[in-house]
């Protein structure tokens, strides 16, 4: 399998650089031009979660919501659990079932295919895209013959990432949405502004044990 070994990992590495210089030169809560699209952006991401948790309370069956427990466990939260703090939770709407059994551990290398973008804006509907394993403008764009998935290993990963793919199997494809909490919080992280929901499509293509050997891996030729 050929598998790029770049991804989002715990600190980006300026990915998308070009891109970085037509965005805001602060983009923080504190900003006040009122043309920047970030303005107002941790109320705007609380907002947007809270939107969610109510969606997950009127359908808790169409969505899967995640937290750690005190012993730092992934767990599924029951519908009738008590919703202590929104941003203590990942939400994640399940696409389709793959056939992979083996569960995902902490301490495992995985390989996934991804899309990455922020919230809805005015100026991206869609939310803008931070980062992406193939080439393409959408997930509808995501052609798994042809990407090559992004090894990593899941410790490295902000804990919103890692959390859910403690519960993901190969094959699975979800749409997963992280709080800014759970994500890089009140720091900004190359184009992603402070306090951002981080929402991700997903596929699990591959996952190793610390104890397993890995195929040699080739990876996509990078382009910031």
């Amino acid at each position: 399998m050929n598998v790029n070994q770049t991804g989002v990992i715990k600190w980006l590495v300026m990915p998308f650089v070009l891109l970085a210089l037509v965005l805001c030169s602060s983009c923080s809560e504190s900003d006040g031009e009122t043309d920047n699209e970030f303005t107002n952006w941790k109320s705007k991401n609380d907002s947007f979660m809270e939107d969610l948790e109510q969606q997950y309370q009127a359908n808790p069956t169409a969505w899967v919501k995640l937290k750690k427990n005190l012993q730092d466990k992934v767990v599924v939260v029951k519908s009738d659990e008590p919703t202590t703090k929104v941003g203590e939770y990942v939400y994640a709407q399940v696409l389709k079932n793959g056939t992979g059994t083996q569960d995902i551990l902490y301490t495992d290398s995985v390989a996934v295919h991804y899309l990455g973008c922020l919230i809805p804006t005015e100026k991206h509907p869609d939310g803008y895209v931070f980062d992406q394993s193939f080439s393409g403008e959408s997930w509808a764009d995501f052609n798994e013959h042809v990407a090559l998935p992004t090894k990593f290993a899941v410790n490295s990963l902000v804990t919103g990432f890692s959390t859910v793919l403690q519960v993901m199997h190969v094959g699975d494809t979800w749409k997963v949405y992280i709080p800014y909490q759970l994500g890089y919080g009140s720091s900004d992280s190359g184009v992603i502004p402070a306090f951002s929901t981080l929402i991700f499509y997903m596929k699990v293509a591959a996952v190793w044990h610390v104890d397993e050997s890995h195929p040699d891996f080739q990876s996509r030729a990078i382009e910031w």
